[in-house]
């Protein structure tokens, strides 16, 4: 990838996005996620999606 620039699935060999959402007031999240384009290795703790 290039420094400043949004990934690209054509030049860049991994693109994910994470999300942790928690309640306010909470101390642990209720929902840890990864979006993926291809696969991924499982991850502990988070809830990984795979996308083709």
């Amino acid at each position: 990838g290039v420094p400043g620039v949004f990934p690209e699935p054509q030049q860049d060999p991994v693109i994910a996005i994470a999300a942790v959402a928690l309640r306010q007031g909470a101390r642990e999240p209720f929902l840890r996620v990864v979006f993926t384009l291809r696969s991924c290795a499982p991850l502990r703790g988070a809830t990984v999606r795979s996308f083709d």
